[in-house]
């Protein structure tokens, strides 16, 4: 076979093979060659000869730039809040007589719209501008004089001095430690002195965790940003199809022919509400930021008091505080459709105080008669809660004999856009029995509510809408628990358990039982009647079956005509159930989550951190996650599963230097808690659980037949409380290791 040349096969291959060396290697002539199969895909810069050779160096580079080199550095506009200027903000609101408001506003809308309109003209006028710069990769620690031993190392390598190259090469690597060193003192610094939103901040860059800018979205069949704004407009308002306003105006009517005492409410109040906002709070419409109200709310809570007030008397929300701006929120990486956007709506801090306020006058009145199986937005109440009740029917049920279960999860379709407020409206009466001037007041906030989605800065017109509570106002959780409180099982071994809009009907069977029943068609008659659609592809059933002679396959179970799919394993709540009750999967998941976490803590600990600094990252970033419905599922779990999750706290311990709480005095710590908080609530579904023996200083520990039931939450808080005698001695027995 006759030899070819390199030569021979690049001339022949010149249709696909391009030169990226262009420019001269030795004096003015390019001996060197680099062959690539994209044409122009590199740039070829000079540089220095390498030791005593007589060629150049050549360094290419992809002409191709990540976005985030390529990003350039941009300039914002941000209000300086100094103590200075926030003396004068307080002291032009000391200076302001607000009864010329009041004198001259001819209603409460008037009244509202030149308040808020006064107090963002002060914070325009008082609070000064500064423009900082962004740069797209610009680390926390750099500072000037790095970037000055930056440019020294860089113009003695071009200019080839390889002494000096050597030199500025040891220099910058020492300044970067003294930056970084710098950078960590910094930030324990804030920890010592309890700016801890400082800090953590601090802690997320060093790791790299801080938040990134959102990037902008798009949907390919929506040409403009316009257009897309203007179709999820007319998407988020698709329950709004029914002619209510009949109804509306008909209880309104009645209502206001009903008298009922006025609430007061006090300048204490509002001003503990206003000092409570956050002051990196995205503002709503009216622009008044939580920083003004939390800087200012001394001087602020005279003048909202009497709005709030006179809201409630003449049973009104003012306009200006009904609009709110929808940013939809992806529910993915992929957005594809307008289906995988959740709208976050973005409304007046004001009114989100005010709410507040309102949220603790209901809850004072409606607290005795919530249904004890609705565990959202509830005080001592929690997702454990939920779960560990789901798993104590299971557990104590398929410990007889010839006994199974079946689950049935329902998932809504936007669940709190679709309220309906006369039938809330009736539901506060009849349930209830609310002030009459509450009640109004509900309904007004409820309906001619103005919405506008905003889209990569872009605002669609605005749209009036009457069904729903938008996700973002405080009252919207409190309201959707009230709509849905009278949907409860009357059927023996039948229960629904509740998490806000997150439902699952539990059938505890018998043997010759292999269905739901009725339970299933009255909570789908109910949804019909309440106005709530049930998203069925989401809808998934589950059967629990530990008996030896069961049927190869359970029966299915249809809703509306449409056959609901039978899983294996369900994420309830955050936590992966199986049909098995062992939570395999479950600690996987998390034992997958805390390795990948792990390297963030490695990334701390190169900084030097201090260990107190290393442990709060670890409580906060890991063992959160390791921990999460901790007393649910960790007493089922295999031997394995628990060291592979033990493994992390060791690890995790060696990298900060000293051990860390085990996982299993945790579980036993939290376990205690939650049992002495059961005890506490006599209206809690696992009060009944507990039942004391005659003496009245043990409890009685229920019979377990089988191990998952007898290493389950309520057979082993027994245990624990019986072991540290916490029946009448409520104290805090685990002290922490650290």
């Amino acid at each position: 076979m006759p030899r070819v040349s390199l030569w021979e096969i690049l001339t022949t291959a010149n249709s696909i093979l391009y030169q990226c060396v262009t420019c001269p290697t030795r004096k003015n002539k390019t001996l060197d060659m680099c062959y690539g199969s994209i044409k122009e895909a590199y740039k070829a810069s000079p540089l220095p000869p390498l030791g005593s050779s007589d060629h150049r160096a050549i360094h290419l580079t992809p002409v191709y730039r990540p976005g985030l080199k390529r990003g350039k550095v941009k300039t914002r506009e941000i209000k300086d809040w100094n103590d200075e200027s926030v003396s004068k903000l307080q002291g032009c609101f000391d200076c302001t007589d607000w009864n010329v408001f009041k004198d001259s506003a001819s209603d409460i809308d008037e009244l509202t719209d030149t308040v808020c309109c006064y107090i963002s003209f002060c914070e325009e006028s008082v609070i000064p501008t500064k423009h900082v710069k962004v740069y797209a990769n610009n680390k926390p620690w750099v500072t000037s004089s790095l970037k000055q031993v930056l440019m020294k190392k860089h113009s003695a390598f071009h200019n080839g001095d390889e002494d000096e190259n050597r030199e500025a090469t040891k220099e910058v690597r020492a300044e970067i430690k003294r930056a970084k060193l710098q950078y960590k003192n910094k930030i324990e610094e804030r920890l010592g002195s309890n700016n801890l939103k400082a800090a953590w901040d601090g802690v997320k860059r060093m790791t790299g965790l801080h938040k990134t800018q959102n990037k902008p979205f798009h949907i390919p069949m929506y040409k403009s940003d316009s257009d897309l704004s203007e179709a999820l407009n007319t998407f988020f308002s698709r329950f709004d199809i029914h002619d209510f306003s009949d109804e509306h105006k008909k209880l309104t009517e009645e209502q206001a022919l009903v008298k009922s005492t006025l609430f007061s409410i006090t300048q204490e109040d509002v001003r503990s509400v206003f000092k409570r906002n956050k002051v990196n709070k995205s503002p709503g419409p009216d622009g008044i930021t939580g920083r003004l109200l939390k800087c200012c709310s001394e001087q602020l809570c005279g003048v909202f008091t009497d709005i709030f007030e006179m809201s409630l008397e003449q049973r009104r929300v003012p306009k200006a505080w009904k609009e709110s701006i929808i940013v939809p929120v992806a529910k993915s990486n992929t957005t594809k459709s307008l289906n995988d956007f959740r709208p976050v709506a973005l409304t007046s801090l004001v009114m989100k105080s005010f709410e507040k306020i309102v949220k603790c006058l209901l809850l004072l009145r409606v607290g005795e008669a919530l249904d004890p199986r609705q565990f959202a937005y509830r005080a001592r109440r929690g997702v454990e809660d939920a779960q560990i009740t789901l798993l104590n029917l299971l557990y104590s049920h398929l410990d007889g004999p010839g006994t199974h279960a079946r689950l049935l999860f329902l998932d809504f379709s936007s669940a709190f856009n679709t309220i309906q407020p006369h039938v809330l409206v009736s539901k506060l009466l009849s349930e209830f029995n609310l002030e009459s001037n509450l009640v109004s007041w509900i309904m007004d906030f409820l309906t001619n509510r103005t919405q506008r989605v905003k889209v990569n800065g872009c605002l669609s017109e605005r749209r009036v809408s009457s069904t729903g509570s938008p996700q973002g106002c405080v009252l919207s959780p409190l309201l959707y628990i009230l709509y849905t409180n009278d949907c409860r099982s009357q059927h023996i071994n039948r229960h629904i358990l509740k998490f806000a809009d997150d439902t699952v009907i539990v059938s505890l069977l018998h043997k010759h039982e292999s269905q739901h029943g009725p339970v299933v068609d009255e909570f789908v008659s109910w949804c019909d009647k309440s106005f709530l659609q049930l998203n069925i592809s989401k809808t998934k059933n589950m059967a629990i079956d530990f008996r030896r002679n069961q049927s190869c396959s359970p029966p299915p179970t249809y809703i509306n005509g449409n056959c609901i799919e039978m899983v294996d394993q369900y994420k309830y709540l955050g936590t992966m159930i199986d049909n098995k009750l062992k939570f395999d999967v479950n600690t996987d998941t998390i034992c997958k989550k805390g390795q990948q976490r792990l390297y963030f803590l490695r990334k701390l600990n190169s900084f030097n951190v201090d260990k107190v600094m290393l442990s709060l990252f670890y409580k906060s970033f890991i063992e959160s996650v390791l921990t999460f419905s901790f007393i649910a599922w960790y007493g089922g779990i295999s031997l394995r599963d628990k060291n592979n999750l033990s493994h992390i706290v060791k690890v995790a311990g060696k990298l900060i230097g000293c051990p860390q709480v085990s996982l299993l005095n945790i579980y036993q710590k939290q376990v205690t808690k939650k049992a002495l908080s059961i005890l506490d609530n006599n209206n809690h579904p696992l009060h009944c659980s507990f039942e004391a023996l005659p003496s009245g200083r043990r409890l009685r520990v229920p019979l377990s037949k089988s191990n998952r039931s007898k290493n389950s939450f309520i057979p082993s808080a027994i245990r624990l409380l019986n072991l540290h005698n916490s029946l009448h001695i409520p104290v805090n027995v685990f002290e922490s290791d650290d």
